[in-house]
């Protein structure tokens, strides 16, 4: 590989237990001393090198999974950072199927922070062809085949380095932020995590973390749960998109401060909610578009203080937003809700001081009672403040049809 004036040069020894690398900068009048790459002893070769937007070189090769076979080779790579070659003391793993992945073939993507990369997979015709990409932003990459995966370290940046939909997930749980993880980040970089649609299954799962865990760029898909944190505080779940979750889409129990954003949800939701928060306050919603609700598009009980806002909840079988007893000061602002059954937003007992805002609410429809909003009278519900809502085409099939009831 070259950059300018520097050549860059990789190649495995010919007895396959080395990988080195040396360079020029005067374009090959001189070179530097030759180094080792590789940290172990197994079995190696047919390495390849690039050199990033930033000039620094990153080499990738293949390497027996263990001595036994020489068909179990998976991709492994380091980077150059400027200073020292990382990681440290070991290698990046970008596969670990022991599928026989060989013949690593680089390029960067100028501009996008990453290297995409090609490779041959597989012992017999036909062979496949193989793409996933690195990043310098990754400090651990996770693997389909290695769900369940848990995430156990704090302050790490988790990449997703290929789709899940060649496996079919069966299992529980596909990846799992462990107990008082916190400031980590889970970067799908646009990849699925694909399940089967068993019960009680879980795409992502949060078991009691503390703070500052991100997940972006994730796509999860066919999990009875698409994501659940479960007493888990101070998170963020930023573009992301759930589909055919048939119980509950998102689903927070628990867990307060956390900050969803920019999330799609689809065919999810049969058993309450495409997203559901119970005793979890202090939450904000912002951005989130919802379709084809199997019931509410979001429904929340025994909370308070959390802010929906800037949403779009279509098609959905049960009512748009659902207050489900028990929920005080909460905000819901500024959101489209249109094609729900029977309510647009619905109150429904011992609520109180919550703010329904410059909502737009169209086209609810009923066998019987139809509202755009409605708040249930004689269970308590006092102090809702409803202000600037546009309601239109409001229609019931053999009862009445109201605004607000």
């Amino acid at each position: 590989s070259f950059n300018a004036s520097n050549l860059y040069v990789t190649a495995s020894s010919t007895t396959y237990d080395t990988v080195n690398y040396t360079n020029s900068s005067d374009g090959g009048t001189s070179w530097e001393p030759e180094i080792q790459i590789n940290t172990t002893s197994k079995v190696k070769g047919y390495s390849s090198i690039t050199v990033d937007d930033k000039g620094y070189p990153w080499i990738f090769w293949q390497e027996y999974n263990t001595q036994a076979s020489f068909t179990n080779y998976n991709i492994i790579f380091r980077r150059f950072n400027g200073t020292h070659w990382l990681p440290l003391n070991g290698f990046y793993e970008l596969t670990a199927d022991n599928l026989n992945n060989r013949l690593p073939n680089t390029n960067v993507f100028f501009g996008k922070d990453r290297i995409d990369l090609v490779w041959v997979r597989g012992s017999s015709a036909p062979y496949e062809i193989v793409y996933s990409y690195a990043s310098p932003k990754c400090d651990k990459y996770i693997s389909p085949e290695q769900f369940p995966y848990h995430i156990d370290q704090n302050n790490t940046y988790y990449c997703l380095s290929a789709t899940s939909q060649d496996y079919n997930y069966s299992g529980s749980y596909a990846i799992i932020f462990d107990p008082n993880v916190k400031n980590s980040t889970l970067d799908c970089f646009g990849y699925t995590i694909d399940g089967i649609g068993g019960s009680n299954t879980y795409g992502i799962y949060f078991n009691q973390t503390l703070e500052g865990n991100l997940v972006k760029n994730c796509i999860v898909k066919d999990f009875d749960y698409g994501i659940f944190l479960y007493y888990s505080d101070n998170n963020t779940l930023f573009n992301l998109t759930v589909l055919n979750s048939p119980r509950i889409g998102i689903d927070l129990s628990s867990s307060n401060n956390n900050n969803l954003t920019n999330i799609k949800i689809e065919i999810s939701g049969a058993a309450g909610g495409s997203v559901s928060l119970s005793s979890s306050d202090n939450n904000i919603l912002s951005n989130l578009t919802i379709n084809h609700s199997k019931s509410h598009g979001i429904q929340l009980g025994l909370l308070d203080n959390n802010i929906i806002r800037y949403s779009r909840i279509e098609n959905s079988e049960g009512y748009g937003i659902y207050l489900n007893g028990y929920c005080d000061g909460n905000i819901i602002d500024s959101n489209y809700i249109i094609n729900a059954s029977e309510t647009g937003i619905r109150i429904y007992n011992q609520n109180e001081g919550n703010k329904i805002w410059n909502n737009f609410i169209s086209n609810v429809t009923s066998e019987y009672n139809a509202y755009g909003i409605y708040v249930l009278p004689g269970y308590d519900n006092f102090y809702t403040e409803m202000v600037n809502n546009t309601i239109v085409h409001i229609s019931s099939k053999s009862s009445s049809s109201h605004g607000y009831g």
